[in-house]
């Protein structure tokens, strides 16, 4: 398998995770509408709760967004782009390139 097509499908597996959090979301505000239609009266206390819920089952969107935009944006190891050795000349210009392009997230060939 090329080393290209293996990020890619990493980073797409990496987005399942957001399923889970669109469920969960779903999930909490479906709770806290069903506990505020059977008592009104405890709005106010189930209020607080509800904000914190969310803001957990969003934390578990955003990491799984995050990985995703890693494992994407990772260049492959020194020596190996596209499953090709390259020699290293055309390596060191990859990388002068990439790290201009995308900064921190690329490893550096001296």
């Amino acid at each position: 398998m090329d080393v290209e097509a293996a990020r890619m499908i990493g980073a797409g597996l990496a987005t399942l995770g957001m399923i889970g959090a669109g469920l969960g979301l779903g999930n909490v505000w479906s709770s806290y509408f069903s506990a505020i239609a059977r008592n009104p009266a405890s709005k106010d206390e189930i209020g607080a709760s509800i904000w914190i819920g969310f803001a957990v089952t969003e934390a578990i969107a955003i990491f799984a967004l995050v990985v995703a935009l890693l494992l994407h944006r990772i260049s492959p190891p020194p020596g190996r782009i596209s499953g090709k050795t390259q020699p290293q000349a055309v390596l060191s210009n990859r990388s002068r390139l990439q790290s201009a392009a995308i900064g921190p997230f690329v490893r550096r060939v001296a």
